[in-house]
């Protein structure tokens, strides 16, 4: 099957949030773009909280279906998680005020997400098969995507930490539909000096057994993630990692 022209993916509301965010934030530099070859492809990044997504959609010059947990896609999921996780076990606000807190962000959180053309992830449920039929739909269209699968969304150390390793299987789903190896390209956006480093694709291989391929690409991808891959790769200076 041959990717179709891909679709406007974004928004009204991304849009006018994202030009906001450069108006008003300094340009990060984007290295490495010409290690991106043949797209659609899976981009997997850093997510160090909220960083690595918004410094990713921001300027990155790549339209992006990025993977969002399906409760931040509906305004009553959202505003149950805000109140039941986000403001009172992290952030450690009070009921009152985590329900006028989640009743303000709700709404336009949901908005945004679905503005942004967010494929819902529904981890540890039985519709994660939707996340997969949505994610390879979304390559047959040309669309690329964006994850960011560490265990630790807030880790910001040097190196990734632990992956979750299910989205490989969109490789195995893409190739039997398309008859394509899916390329993962990995995605670092240094917290530290500013940069955004893309480093050469990790090609999945349909001929080997699957299981051994997902350990193979999952290995590769977080050692590429870790800031002594980015200083062997792009040589600056190296006060700029701190």
């Amino acid at each position: 099957m041959m990717p179709q022209r891909p679709r406007r993916i974004f928004g009204p509301l991304f849009l006018m949030c994202r030009l906001i965010w450069r108006i008003t934030h300094k340009r990060q530099p984007v290295l490495g773009m010409e290690n991106v070859g043949e797209l659609p492809a899976v981009f997997i990044g850093r997510h160090q909280d909220a960083y690595g997504p918004v410094e990713i959609m921001a300027w990155v010059p790549l339209d992006l279906r990025v993977w969002t947990l399906y409760k931040f896609m509906s305004i009553r999921e959202c505003y149950r998680h805000y109140v039941r996780y986000t403001y009172t076990v992290r952030k450690g606000f009070g009921p009152v005020s985590a329900r006028v807190r989640a009743a303000i962000a709700a709404p336009f959180v949901s908005a945004f997400m679905n503005s942004m053309g967010g494929i819902p992830v529904y981890r540890g449920c039985r519709n994660i098969a939707d996340t997969f039929r949505e994610s390879v739909k979304a390559l047959n269209l040309g669309e690329s995507i964006l994850i960011m699968p560490e265990r630790d969304y807030t880790d910001e150390s040097k190196d990734a930490g632990e992956l979750y390793g299910g989205f490989v299987h969109i490789a195995q789903a893409y190739f039997r539909s398309s008859g394509k190896a899916l390329r993962f390209y990995p995605i670092y956006p240094n917290k530290q000096n500013g940069r955004i480093y893309m480093e050469k694709p990790i090609v999945f291989n349909p001929l080997k057994p699957f299981q051994a391929e997902k350990s193979r690409i999952l290995e590769a991808l977080k050692k590429e993630l870790s800031r002594s891959a980015i200083e062997a790769d792009f040589p600056v200076p190296l006060s700029t990692f701190k």
